[in-house]
């Protein structure tokens, strides 16, 4: 066996085999080398054509959720422009969209991220009144689009109306009173998962397997959400999708994997062996070459089989090429289609957009700003805005061009920025434009981009609200003034008549001519409350205060009119010995003394019970809780409104404005508290109001010592009506006070001349010289005698919030309303003379 063997190596080895052995090594070698490249170019084959097939899905994913995005943003340039739209508005803005959509499932606005307005409305009306602050699976989107101040695309997503899918939710700033921009609330656009999946072509249809990752647009960091899930073995073919903000990533693979192995491995196998023979055939029989000839031509045939096969193929993936091409184009047009429809919003719009080059040049200027101001684009195109306003006088007076300027010397954006413009014929009109740098890949500056706004309706709007809040505080003011004249005569007779009748009968009788005065008193007070509330002009104090005290004092108020009704009052303190707070005493009394005022009024029979609890933080809570008429849940709903009562004919039983609440209401939201009402009809009603008060810094309270002897002050009080006079007299009889009366300023002078008086009551509005004037004249003619000028007194039933204002600005120490009240006015003339 050993010579066997040595005899094959002998063969092996001989000369004549050499060549051969060598060309069998270079044939083993160079097969290996071709099977695994055609493994790999067929690999490589696989994932060309999965790639260029992902390429056309990304791009319908694209289209398909790009375009309904560009859509709402129409929407939201007109939301800016009328941010106070009713549902009726939003709807005929909407239907113009959604018209002829599928994907887009419906359109909803949200003011204070609260859904209010919904298009359409039908199989959607669960969704009307969704906060999307309590919302956990909607809240972090929502809240990451008003943050960022830009789109956020979510889910897919659970929708509350049923079903499931992608929220785009735009964030909506509209400009403000100060130049700048609030944030308004979302306008968010839901798309159907389903018909975004079938208009994109993820179907059963596709030749590949589809993963989706990335929800809420999170890219490769975010959850999948289509599809299985892939390993990182399994080398899927990966794409990104982009949205308006975030992506999301395609990944894809051929169904049933990738195949490692050629499909016409055998042919090249032939090809090998063709090319084996060709080389070690001639090397070991060179006399068989015609043989081996005849096998080649055979081989070659085969090959030529093989390669027509392989053409057939290279057909079939040119018409998928093809195909993917078609579907390209369809893309394409649908595209156009998107943007012609926004075109079409674009022209009914009063909204337009801008560019200018790196010089501040302008490059762009939509059509729609044409059409607005009739000014030729030739004219604009190329020139500077600096250019364009200098010789316009009314344009450059009209806003502050240096701090524009200044913003895009900084390269800064700037939002909302109001300037007017008078058109070639004439129109006046206000515009509001916005704009952004924009910066190339290296951080070159390349010019501005931003939008524009006609908002002339919105600033005539303004102005003619501006004049009639003006009519309306001239008329407040006249109303209260005509009406406290006559009235303090009632209520100051009246309270004089009390203290002095002694008959029981005539007290009474009194007593209800007081209450009746004191009636109509406290509607004015309401009006002229709700007026400056309404205006902003409502200041709270914030001094320290005893809350038990100032609860205790408000229950003592009401505790004769409980026991007119025989009704129950209680107070309960769960907070012994509370803390002091910092705050506004009056207007915490205000809101507890409306609150059990109306207790008492709508209860007839029963309890009312005040419950004060003070937190170790400062939260003061006050419930007031009584077993009178109750209320339905829709009077509940209307019960702080304006002029609001449950119905008329609570109003008719038992009288008021209907202020009260309304009021509460305003001023809790002031001290940025909160308030409750629950009420079962026919059994009582309970309120809670929380206010968020701070704690004192200083644990001992102040001591104010008071007085109400007067004894010795001389007192001048100037009024040109006998009444008011004679009112003020009786008033002050018992308090030892001088009194001196006259009918003008010009007396009012005359008689400080001759007798220096303590303090001066003057009324504002007198014949021949009126009080500021008789004030100014009195202090001018102090200074020349070197004496020291007395106190004054507005003495005036005009009492608005800027009126007093304007009487402290000319001198007056304080200001005495009228009706005149004892207390207030023995406590003022006090305090003005320095004995309290």
């Amino acid at each position: 066996m050993i010579q066997n063997l040595k005899r094959i190596k002998e063969v092996l080895w001989h000369k004549a085999n050499i060549p051969a052995l060598l060309a069998l090594v270079v044939v083993v070698a160079g097969w290996a080398v071709a099977e695994t490249q055609a493994r790999n170019n067929y690999i490589q084959a696989q994932r060309a054509t999965i790639a260029a097939q992902v390429a056309v899905l990304r791009a319908d994913l694209e289209a398909t959720v790009n375009g309904p995005i560009q859509l709402v943003r129409g929407l939201i340039a007109a939301i800016e422009t009328e941010p106070d739209m009713d549902q009726t508005r939003f709807a005929e803005l909407a239907t113009r969209l959604i018209e002829g959509q599928q994907l887009l499932r419906n359109l909803a606005a949200a003011p204070d991220m609260v859904i209010r307005y919904m298009y359409p409305i039908e199989g959607n009306e669960q969704a009307i009144g969704l906060d999307y602050n309590t919302v956990p699976e909607q809240r972090d989107a929502a809240l990451r689009a008003r943050d960022l101040g830009d789109l956020v695309v979510a889910g897919p997503v659970d929708l509350v109306q049923g079903g499931r899918g992608f929220i785009g939710r735009f964030p909506v700033y509209v400009p403000n009173s100060s130049g700048g921009r609030d944030f308004w609330g979302l306008v968010s656009a839901v798309m159907d998962v389903e018909v975004l999946y079938a208009q994109a072509g993820l179907d059963d249809l596709l030749p590949f397997s589809v993963t989706l990752t990335g929800k809420d647009a999170t890219g490769v960091d975010g959850a999948t959400f289509f599809g299985p899930l892939l390993a990182p073995q399994d080398a899927p073919v990966i794409s990104n999708v982009q949205l308006p903000t975030g992506s999301w990533q395609i990944a894809a693979l051929p169904l049933g994997g990738w195949q490692t192995q050629h499909p016409d491995i055998w042919g090249l196998r032939a090809l090998l062996t063709l090319a084996a023979g060709l080389i070690l055939v001639p090397s070991i029989a060179m006399g068989r070459s015609m043989q081996a000839r005849q096998r080649a031509i055979s081989d070659v045939e085969d090959a030529y089989s093989v390669l027509q096969r392989q053409m057939h193929d290279l057909e079939a993936v040119r018409a998928a090429q093809a195909v993917t091409e078609q579907r390209l184009r369809d893309s394409l047009d649908q595209q156009r289609e998107i943007t012609n429809r926004f075109q079409d919003v674009a022209d009914i719009s009063r909204s337009w957009v801008w560019e200018q080059d790196a010089k501040m040049r302008f490059t762009y200027i939509s059509e729609s700003f044409i059409r607005i101001t009739k000014v030729p684009a030739d004219a604009i195109l190329g020139r500077t805005r600096k250019e364009l306003y200098t010789d316009r006088p009314e344009t450059k007076q009209s806003a502050d061009w240096q701090e524009l300027e200044r913003r895009v010397a900084l390269r800064e954006a700037f939002v909302g920025f109001l300037y007017r413009v008078v058109t070639p014929d004439g129109s006046d009109l206000w515009f509001q434009i916005s704009g952004t740098p924009i910066f190339d890949a290296d951080g070159r500056f390349c010019g501005y981009r931003g939008a524009g706004m006609d908002v002339t309706a919105m600033q005539n709007a303004r102005a003619q609200a501006e004049r009639a809040n003006r009519a309306k505080t001239l008329f407040l003011a006249n109303m209260s003034h005509e009406i406290r004249t006559p009235l303090n005569g009632v209520l100051g007779m009246a309270e004089t008549l009390r203290d002095e009748l002694a008959e029981p009968s005539h007290r009474r009788m009194a007593e209800m001519i007081l209450s009746s005065g004191e009636g109509l008193s406290q509607v004015l007070n309401d009006i002229l409350d709700i007026a400056k509330i309404e205006s902003g002009k409502i200041q709270l104090d914030d001094v320290d205060f005893d809350p038990e005290k100032l609860v205790t004092e408000v229950v003592a108020l009401h505790r004769p009119c409980c026991a007119e009704k025989n009704l129950k009052l209680n107070l309960e303190v769960l907070s012994s010995g509370a803390p002091r707070l910092r705050g506004d005493p009056h207007r915490v009394g205000q809101i507890i003394h409306n609150l059990l005022g109306n207790a008492v009024k709508f209860t007839d029979l029963g309890e009312i019970t005040v419950t004060l609890r003070i937190a170790s933080t400062g939260q003061m809570e006050i419930v007031v809780c009584d077993t009178g008429i109750g209320m339905s849940a829709e009077q509940q709903s209307l019960v702080f409104e304006d002029f609001s009562q449950a119905d008329g004919s609570i109003s008719r039983r038992f009288g008021g404005t209907g202020l009260g609440l309304s009021i509460v209401r305003r001023l809790v939201s002031l001290m940025h508290g909160k308030i409750e009402v629950s009420s079962e009809l026919g059994v009582g009603t309970q309120v809670l109001v929380s206010l968020p008060l701070p704690l004192s810094q200083d644990a001992s309270p102040t001591k104010l010592t008071a007085t109400t002897d007067l004894t010795g002050l001389k007192v001048l009080i100037a009024d040109d009506m006998p009444t008011n006079q004679l009112v003020a007299k009786a008033l002050l009889k018992d308090t030892g006070a001088i009194i001196t009366s006259v009918e003008n300023g010009a007396q009012a002078v005359d008689a400080w001349i001759a007798n220096q008086f303590d303090v001066m009551l003057l009324d504002i509005s007198m014949p021949v010289m009126d009080g500021p004037s008789a004030l100014s004249e009195i202090k001018r003619l102090a200074k020349t005698r070197e004496l020291p000028p007395p106190p004054a007194l507005a003495f005036t039933a005009n009492v608005m919030l800027h009126q007093v204002a304007e009487y402290r600005a000319v001198g007056f120490a304080g200001c005495i309303a009228k009706p005149l009240r004892k207390a207030e006015l023995v406590a003022q003339i006090a305090a003005a003379a320095g004995r309290i």
